[in-house]
């Protein structure tokens, strides 16, 4: 019997054993009451693991985060975090190194791997004026990493609408120690704040922003609020959100719904929804490398996709822009050639489809697949300065439904007369845009004639086609093909005993492997003097 009892013993102990080993790897529930219980105070006695589960209400007070938790609340606008009145300033406080500006996160996350917040509201109840230029913020990860998930954060701001005074964050991440940190801001809701909806800084952040609904004010922030903010060398993914209605109030100057400004390497920005602001996305200054791909862009009063001085590929593709008041893309490179690799996108209205700008010696590279142009576009394709040929598909770009191979010459004409190149220092003819839907005749056909006896001989040679996939070239009198030349053989015809009623009749074609003939370029004769031939000099 005692030999039993031992057993029980030690099979209960070792039971016990575990359900400690596993509280420890799971951490326990610590609930704090309702309001005016202190979130602070539970979140103190907490260790690593343990979730801090907050009751329904509204709690007003400044939070401190520094081990690796979870805060939980009961949903959003049950549980609530509100910004207190005092003290002034809060608190909470940390000074971004490369600036050197002070900010005040009133729920602050620092020197922690995975803190983790989520189903509740932070409502910054309009303090940011208590503040000044302490730059209040609602959620703020400062050398820290986690994820903020289904939280709604609001009135990050002076009031409503925010003033002009550039602070009101209301999701923030900043990392200037050197430590990589990953912070992940999903599913949240975020509107009424003043200077950024989710910012996000810092040379060793790598920040996944995904599935977020980010609403700037109306009437707007006069703050020139922008929605998502991704600069200090960050590197982001940024998908499948919607960001909405940044406006600015400030003449000449443009807010933006997802901006990377001096973003790091290899960003992503993919299938969201911007709408009704003024820049829907603009890149500048990133470090290598970015794809903006199946965005949905539309109805903002600027540009709908902006980027310059990629250091690296620029990959645009899949991406839906529709009536972006000034232009639905817009290129830039002005001290490189830097290559953009476009496809299938697609161009509805506006005042110009895509604009391409460079300096008149450098500028963007852009290769086009399977774009299509769409609707009652001023240009469909605007150049400035761009000394760069634009090489779109042979058989896929296309404008207003006009495809290669199935156009006239006329239609040709139509298309081209909507391209506007504004090059320099020289308008050179072989630059800009080039068009390969029929392909592009010989630049020149010109001959010499010297009468031989009775008879007129013509010698004839020709500048070629500038398009890239010419096979041949075709000699016509009139209407009679004479003479197929390979494009890689010696540009050179010789005629001897030439009816000299038709010398002038005589014109060239460019040809491609699809026998997709050009337009004729007519002869231009000079003759010896006194030869008699029959043909007046062109």
């Amino acid at each position: 019997m005692t030999g039993i009892t031992s057993s029980l013993k030690r099979c209960c102990l070792f039971f016990l054993l575990l359900e400690t080993f596993a509280f420890y790897l799971h951490g326990a529930t610590l609930v704090v009451p309702s309001p005016p219980a202190s979130i602070q105070t539970v979140i103190n006695t907490a260790v690593a693991g343990d979730v801090v589960q907050l009751s329904s209400g509204t709690y007003v007070e400044e939070i401190y985060i520094n081990k690796n938790i979870t805060l939980q609340g009961n949903g959003i606008g049950v549980s609530i975090i509100q910004c207190p009145t005092t003290p002034n300033p809060l608190t909470n406080s940390f000074v971004f190194t490369p600036t050197g500006a002070t900010y005040h996160p009133f729920v602050m996350v620092e020197n922690a791997t995975n803190v983790v917040i989520q189903n509740l509201t932070v409502d910054g109840n309009s303090q940011s004026s208590n503040f000044l230029s302490y730059r209040l913020e609602g959620i703020g990860y400062h050398n820290a990493g986690g994820t903020v998930q289904n939280v709604r954060v609001t009135n990050v701001q002076d009031s409503s609408p925010g003033g002009a005074t550039q602070h009101g964050f209301a999701i923030a991440g900043a990392v200037d120690n050197g430590t990589t940190y990953t912070i992940n801001v999903l599913s949240n809701t975020v509107d009424n704040f003043q200077k950024a909806g989710i910012d996000m800084r810092g040379a060793t952040l790598v920040a996944n922003i995904t599935n977020n609904i980010v609403t700037g004010e109306t009437p707007p922030s006069t703050a020139n609020a922008n929605g998502i903010v991704v600069h200090f060398g960050a590197q982001v993914t940024i998908d499948s959100n919607t960001v909405n209605h940044l406006l600015s109030t400030v003449s000449g100057n443009d807010a933006v719904s997802i901006l990377l400004n001096n973003a790091g390497a290899n960003c992503s920005v993919t299938n969201n929804t911007t709408n009704n602001s003024d820049i829907g996305i603009y890149s500048n200054n990133l470090s290598a490398n970015l794809v903006i791909s199946g965005n949905t862009v539309s109805n903002n009063t600027d540009v709908g996709i902006y980027v310059q001085d990629t250091n690296g590929l620029t990959t645009l593709q899949d991406n839906i822009m529709t009536d972006n008041t000034n232009a639905n893309m817009f290129l830039v490179n002005l001290v490189s050639n830097v290559a953009f690799q476009l496809g299938n996108n697609q161009f509805n209205g506006s005042i110009a489809g895509l604009v391409v700008q460079g300096s008149g010696l450098t500028g963007p590279i852009v290769t086009m697949n399977a774009d299509s142009f769409i609707g009652s576009q001023t240009y469909y394709i605007q150049e400035i300065s761009a000394p760069n040929d634009i090489w779109p598909s042979t058989s896929n770009v296309s404008f207003d439904g006009l495809v290669s191979g199935s156009i006239t010459f006329a239609q040709y004409t139509a298309i081209r007369t909507k391209i506007l190149d504004q090059r320099s220092p020289v308008a050179d003819p072989s630059l800009g845009l080039v068009l390969d839907f029929i392909i592009s005749p010989p630049a020149s056909f010109e001959g010499h004639t010297k009468r031989i006896g009775c008879c007129c001989n013509l010698w004839a040679t020709w500048e070629p086609s500038p398009a890239p996939n010419v096979r041949y070239y075709r000699i016509y009198n009139g209407t009679e093909l004479i003479k197929s030349v390979p494009a890689w053989a010696p540009r050179v015809f010789l005629r001897i005993c030439t009816d000299s009623d038709t010398l002038c009749q005589y014109s060239i074609t460019a040809v491609d492997a699809a026998q997709v003939e050009s337009a004729h370029t007519p002869i231009t004769i000079t003759s010896d003097p006194g030869d008699n031939c029959g043909c007046t000099p062109q």
